[in-house]
């Protein structure tokens, strides 16, 4: 019988505790439900832009490859982005006892990514880039090129890091380029 009287007794000390704080607790003012509306409209308008920088075609045996990448887009729909960006591939071929070759492609590009699944993207890109002089052959040239590319996307919050895989169609740009594909990993801002 002692059990039960102070089980009840308990029970009865934690619901009135919990009824005496609700009653304390106070509701905000209108003036700060106001503010912190405005807060919400702000931020609202800034989660519609996306982002990313990458580094990529790597290469430092022989010869040394650098590559950067960054845009920044407009979230359409919240599986559909579009947007431009800029790019630059940077080449040094080493040879031994005379100068080296060095090479400085820059490039600016339009694209549109649409989500396939949560993690997954397809993305097309069409490009403008100012090619440098590689051989008597390829003497330098400004080409204008489409891209198809695929790629995925991990981690929580607005910043998530992935991989992008873009397939050259034309066939000049992957002659100066040297590659069929062009492979970049980095960070998504929105994605």
């Amino acid at each position: 019988m002692k059990i039960i009287l102070k089980w009840i007794f308990a029970t009865s000390l934690i619901l009135t505790t919990y009824q005496m704080q609700a009653q304390i607790i106070r509701r905000p003012s209108p003036r700060i439900e106001e503010r912190n509306k405005d807060n919400d409209e702000e931020e609202s308008k800034y989660d519609v832009l996306t982002a990313d920088i990458k580094i990529g075609n790597l290469g430092f045996f022989g010869n040394l490859f650098l590559s950067g990448k960054g845009n920044v887009g407009y979230q359409i729909t919240p599986w559909l982005n579009a947007g431009i960006g800029g790019k630059v591939f940077y080449t040094q071929i080493f040879v031994p006892s005379a100068p080296d070759f060095k090479y400085a492609d820059l490039g600016g590009f339009a694209y549109a990514r649409a989500k396939v699944f949560r993690n997954f993207f397809a993305q097309v890109e069409y490009h403008y880039t100012s090619f440098d002089y590689v051989t008597p052959l390829l003497t330098g040239a400004n080409i204008s090129y489409p891209t198809i590319g695929a790629g995925y996307v991990s981690g929580n919050g607005p910043w998530k890091f992935g991989i992008e895989l873009n397939f050259l169609v034309n066939d000049l740009a992957r002659d100066y380029q040297g590659s069929v594909l062009e492979y970049w990993t980095g960070a998504f801002y929105h994605f």
